[in-house]
């Protein structure tokens, strides 16, 4: 049988096909050097600064299509994140570290403009009345609890 002679297209030398398939290229270092060759011919040199800086402006301003199935995706992602984000915290953050929300300020603020608080580690006095501390004054006080039923009052 005769064997075919196949001729490079780069170094123009002739070789016997070592593959299936018809081949282009005597070598793997043919088929690199037309390909680098190619590349470089492509490669277009701008003729000064402002062609090349048009060049670049032209290449930003290129816009992509915008897909539904893109923005849906895009959308799903970001919603998927913020939830694990959103976990992370949670789970990892104790109570004490987390910032304060509109609603922590908004009890702080009455809070402080609140001038009794009842000190609840203390019991009531003999007629019923709950002790409390005056923001204003500094001192204890008792304020009469107008829900309490006194049961001395219900046997005379």
């Amino acid at each position: 049988m005769e064997e075919k002679y196949y001729t490079c297209q780069f170094c123009q030398n002739e070789f016997i096909p070592t593959r299936r398939k018809a081949q282009k290229f005597c070598s793997d270092t043919c088929r690199n050097k037309n390909h680098q060759h190619k590349k470089k011919k492509a490669i277009k040199k701008p003729i000064d600064h402002l062609s090349e800086a048009l060049a670049v402006q032209q290449e930003k301003m290129k816009v992509e299509a915008m897909s539904a199935a893109g923005v849906g995706n895009a959308m799903a992602g970001t919603l998927a994140a913020n939830a694990a984000t959103a976990y992370a915290k949670n789970l990892f953050v104790s109570k004490e570290n987390k910032p304060a929300t509109k609603g922590d300020l908004d009890e702080i603020k009455r809070l402080i403009s609140t001038r009794f608080f009842l000190i609840q580690n203390m019991d009531r006095r003999y007629d019923g009345a709950l002790p409390y501390f005056d923001m204003a004054t500094s001192s204890l006080i008792y304020l009469e609890d107008p829900n309490y039923i006194n049961s001395l009052d219900n046997i005379v």
